[in-house]
């Protein structure tokens, strides 16, 4: 079993070296597709947060409105 772990560390951390190595040489793109992603994330997130506010809060208050001033519509 020791020699099994060994052996998966030995293979984990190169893989990791391989990765970061990788990473180093082909850093703008992969921070390119970071910032984009990060970017929609927040889009996405601001969407969410928006439609949130409005039937949480502003919807609510538009009702109690419309029926206190008799709105039809």
């Amino acid at each position: 079993m020791n020699g099994k772990l060994k052996t998966v560390g030995v293979v984990a951390a190169i893989t990791g070296v391989l990765a970061t190595a990788y990473a180093v040489k082909k850093r703008k793109p992969i921070s390119r597709a970071v910032k984009d992603d990060l970017s929609s994330l927040v889009e996405n997130i601001k969407d969410i947060s928006a439609y949130n506010f409005h039937t949480k809060i502003g919807d609510p208050i538009y009702r109690f409105i419309k029926k206190k001033e008799n709105i039809p519509f």
